[in-house]
């Protein structure tokens, strides 16, 4: 029975069993694969919101891709997964200062109570601040802190959000390690039954030739001995 495996198979068997022991063999990629697929048809755009680097986002993409090298679609699908996440989860850490930003007023407001009452607190001109967080020996990072303080519970859910989307990014990496990990497996299996079922073909020729020529007994036996060593 003819062999089923096609050259490319082939390929990728030789590169699994020439690899060195221990190590995750190279897998051969389909040669009808392209290179890089297009993401913005077969994945969908980019997921942006506004104000964000599509430019950054791409440099991102590309890089993760050159150091992962997928080698099919699956891996194409982990790594955008892989780039969304980490830029969800450097976006959460943009939102985080930014709502420092935003609420500096709350923190402000704490930190200024104690000195000028809450009304005269709330009616401070900024230059005015700055010189009595001074004269305080006050500076920005009490300020910070108390905002801190004041959405603390917002801060530890984007916390808890941040490590999701983490967790998720090393999970999709995971996946591309196993999947290569069980291809390389399933390649070397495929060797295997084909080396065997070439053995099983070369061994009924043996047996035809030894029926069909008499006296050469010896002949099939002594490939079957050679082959074997």
């Amino acid at each position: 029975m003819p062999s089923a495996l096609s050259p490319v198979i082939r390929a990728a068997i030789s590169a699994t069993t020439s690899a060195t022991p221990g190590a995750t063999p190279a897998i051969a990629a389909p040669a009808n694969l392209p290179a890089t697929l297009a993401h913005g048809t077969v994945f969908g755009p980019p997921p942006l919101v506004a104000g964000e680097d599509a430019a950054a986002y791409e440099a991102l993409r590309a890089r993760v891709a050159v150091a992962v090298a997928p080698a099919d679609v699956l891996e194409e699908m982990w790594v955008r997964d892989v780039v969304d996440l980490d830029w969800e989860a450097q976006r959460l850490r943009r939102l985080q200062a930014a709502l420092l930003r935003v609420a500096a007023h709350e923190g402000l407001a704490v930190v200024l109570t104690p000195l000028l009452g809450l009304s005269g607190a709330h009616d401070l001109a900024a230059r005015r601040v700055r010189a009595l967080l001074a004269a305080a020996g006050l500076g920005q990072d009490a300020v910070t802190a108390q905002t801190f303080a004041a959405r603390i519970g917002d801060f530890d859910r984007i916390d808890r959000m941040i490590m999701q989307a983490e967790s998720r990014r090393a999970a999709a990496l995971h996946e591309i390690e196993f999947h290569r990990v069980l291809l390389a497996q399933a390649l070397r299996e495929a060797l295997a039954a084909e080396h065997a079922e070439y053995e099983d073909q070369e061994d009924e020729a043996d047996e035809a030739f030894d029926g069909a020529v008499p006296g050469s007994h010896s002949h099939g036996a002594g490939r079957r001995v050679r082959r074997d060593q």
